[in-house]
């Protein structure tokens, strides 16, 4: 055997050590862990998201502060009258929402029950 060969035999043995320890540090990785699957939120009645929905319909169409209005998910807001609130802008202290319309019509014709503070 000559010098070549010899070297020849070395470059092959690193060349091999090389790769094979380049497969093992690659194939040691830890497995990509899967996302846990999120949790199903309650979704509100139909009749609560048809409300929501006519809430939000109103608030961004007639309402002065429609472009504050947040952007809130109106399937998972139970109570309406909460949801009204949190679209409320910081600065409005006249809007409301009722559910007595009776009340609301008479206070429109002028027929208070209150003292008015």
């Amino acid at each position: 055997m000559n010098i070549s060969e010899n070297k020849m035999s070395l470059l092959r043995k690193f060349l091999f050590l090389s790769v094979l320890l380049s497969g093992i540090i690659i194939s040691c990785d830890d497995p990509v862990p899967e996302p846990e699957p999120e949790e199903e939120k309650q979704k509100a009645p139909a009749l609560t998201i048809a409300i929501n929905d006519f809430i939000e319909s109103v608030m961004t169409d007639v309402y002065l502060w429609y472009n504050e209005v947040p952007d809130i998910d109106i399937r998972y807001e139970f109570d309406s009258k909460a949801y009204f609130d949190k679209l409320l802008y910081t600065e409005d202290k006249w809007s409301f929402v009722t559910d007595d319309v009776k009340k609301l019509e008479d206070s429109f014709e002028g027929k208070e029950t209150s003292y008015g503070w």
